[in-house]
């Protein structure tokens, strides 16, 4: 529990979390009861002081509460980083109030220093995207686009192991053009030095079984392109690691509840190898 060992005042917080919203006014309002008692359950609780503020201005931009708060919201978002001023979310509460009071200097600065916290002193499960998205539209209010996109390329990108997580999914869904798709979608491309060139293997799995069913539908031609696509994959395995063996392949992938997983991996590889 960050920031607090008062289970009460956290366990409001995380209900105030999620109420939120800029949709539903009662909602929101039930969200900012909620900062507002876990700040009082523990008035040492930076996130909850920071919260209370974002959900102030928020509900000021959308006209649910009176311009007149937004003092106290700022008030709030100061009170947040000064008991943390080592949490990157506290700044960003801050940076959200001083842009939208139009203090753009003062934000892009806060924005910049939640940048650095969340960088180079957050637990990877602690960073939170969002950031980067509204980082990026003060950056589109300060007249800076290409700095907000870069950010919210960043944003919005998906981790090459959920892409290839994905993919093994596909894989034993029977999905294989999907799945060839997944693997194929990772940012990292072989040739860079961080990429696990495993992933050709499987590349030319999903490509090698899609070709089976390509050619039991009498797609004759799509069959012929996948196998294509399938041989390509191995040969650029097999350029990288020239003593890979079925043995490796299917020992790293061994653990299956069901037999027929494992066969189905297992036929998979040995046709692979075997061409």
């Amino acid at each position: 529990m960050r920031g607090t060992s008062n289970r009460d005042a956290f366990k409001v917080y995380v209900e105030g979390e999620r109420l939120f919203s800029v949709i539903a006014q009662a909602d929101m309002k039930k969200s900012r009861e909620c900062f507002a008692k876990a700040t009082k359950l523990d008035p040492k609780f930076a996130r909850a002081w920071g919260w209370r503020s974002y959900t102030a201005m928020r509900s000021i931009m959308v006209g649910w509460l009176p311009q007149s708060d937004t003092k106290q919201a700022g008030e709030w978002a100061q009170k947040a980083v000064d008991l943390d001023p080592n949490d990157y979310a506290t700044y960003w509460d801050l940076a959200f109030y001083q842009l939208n009071s139009g203090d753009f200097d003062k934000a892009l600065k806060t924005y910049k220093k939640a940048l650095d916290l969340y960088e180079n002193f957050t637990d990877w499960l602690d960073r939170k995207h969002g950031l980067l998205a509204e980082m990026a539209e003060a950056f589109v209010h300060v007249g800076k686009p290409k700095e907000a996109i870069a950010l919210l390329k960043r944003a919005c990108r998906v981790p090459d192991w959920y892409k290839w997580n994905l993919g093994w999914a596909y894989f034993h869904a029977e999905d294989y053009a999907s799945a060839a798709r997944c693997f194929e979608d990772l940012d990292l491309k072989p040739g860079d030095p961080r990429y696990v060139m495993e992933t050709q293997l499987f590349v030319a799995a999903a490509h090698i079984n899609k070709a089976d069913f390509d050619e039991s539908a009498g797609n004759k031609e799509e069959a012929t392109r996948s196998r294509g696509r399938a041989q390509r994959a191995v040969a650029a395995l097999k350029k990288h690691h020239p003593k890979y063996s079925l043995q490796d392949a299917i020992a790293h992938r061994s653990k299956f509840k069901k037999g027929s997983e494992l066969k189905r991996w297992e036929t998979t590889v040995r046709k692979l190898l075997a061409s």
